[in-house]
């Protein structure tokens, strides 16, 4: 940026005292040369300006740069950039840390333990390893080269590496050492163009890496459509328990509500024998208890004006009925 705006001020110049040579010709236009020096000398004023403010932004954009390349070319900072970017599209896939997946967890095997970068948690117990390897060194040094025959070693060299970074997470046998591990291993490679050049030179890459060392290479595209399909397994497991919850609590109801019935059964039962009773003894009441009653008033023992309540008979209940199945 700074060459650019030195190289417009030279040819500004340039512009101008050509200018100024061509309006020379005439005394009466020396005017005009001055006028046009003097725009000249603001412009390089206000362009000196602009790169002492620019200066410092470059450096800074210069450092970022050379930060970027030593992560790149440093294998022990290319491995945690890598994993950051694992990291971050686990955390785009909507699945929660803790939750539906966990990183670096510690497994213990014979004579010590291992460390995947994530193991992803699946319903029904299923968990999946995710380890991130990858290779930048033959990757870059081919992007650099002018044809396809001067990068031709450099990917073949690409491929080898990433089928030897898959032979080593077979041999680890993950599936025996996590419990609910598939046979198979997820290797996380965090640039789709490393596989798309290694696969250029050695096709069935993929292929052989699935069958010859039950891993499955995935870069950050298939991992998110992975994850996401994991996310939508788990709703669905979700719903399924609801509706699990909801059927045992319709059960329940239903026995509940069966119990009920069956105890206001036993009342109405209980109410018809009461009512059966109490109209038995109204009967008995009218026919021996008020006759006698009447003949105390005819012989003149209580006043005639005196009354006998005679109790009324209730109503029958109507027969109790079974409850519908």
């Amino acid at each position: 940026m700074i060459v650019v705006l030195v190289v417009l001020v030279v040819l500004l110049g340039v512009a101008v005292i050509v200018l100024g040579l061509r309006l020379a010709s005439g005394s009466r236009d020396r005017d005009r040369v001055g006028s046009g020096l003097e725009a000249l000398r603001e412009n390089v004023r206000l362009l000196d300006e602009r790169v002492h403010t620019l200066t410092p932004k470059v450096g800074s954009v210069e450092k970022i740069a050379e930060e970027i390349r030593g992560a790149l070319y440093s294998p022990n900072r290319r491995g945690a950039w890598g994993e950051q970017l694992l990291t971050r599209v686990m955390e785009t896939s909507g699945l929660r840390e803790g939750h539906e997946y966990e990183l670096h967890p510690r497994v213990s095997v014979a004579g010590g333990y291992l460390q995947p970068d994530v193991v992803v948690l699946m319903p029904k117990g299923i968990r999946v390893v995710i380890d991130s390897k990858w290779q930048w060194d033959s990757f870059e040094r081919a992007q650099r080269t002018d044809t396809d025959e001067d990068a031709k070693p450099h990917l073949e060299h690409l491929a080898k590496t990433l089928l030897a970074r898959a032979e080593e997470l077979g041999k680890k046998d993950y599936s025996a050492a996590v419990g609910g591990s598939p046979r198979f291993v997820l290797m996380f490679v965090p640039a789709d163009p490393i596989i798309d050049e290694a696969m250029r030179v050695r096709p069935k890459l993929w292929e052989e890496a699935w069958r010859n060392h039950n891993v499955l290479i995935a870069t950050p595209g298939t991992l998110l459509a992975f994850l996401r399909t994991v996310a939508l397994a788990w709703q669905e497991h979700e719903i399924n328990e609801q509706a699990h919850q909801i059927a045992d609590l319709g059960k329940e109801l239903f026995d509940r509500l069966r119990t009920f019935s069956e105890r206001l059964q036993e009342i109405g039962k209980g109410l018809n024998r009461a009512v059966e009773a109490y109209n038995t003894s109204t009967n008995s009441f009218r026919r021996k208890v008020m006759p006698q009653a009447r003949r105390f008033q005819e012989l003149g023992a209580v006043a005639r004006t005196e009354q006998l309540a005679e109790p009324e008979r209730v109503q029958d209940v109507l027969p109790q009925t079974q409850p519908e199945q």
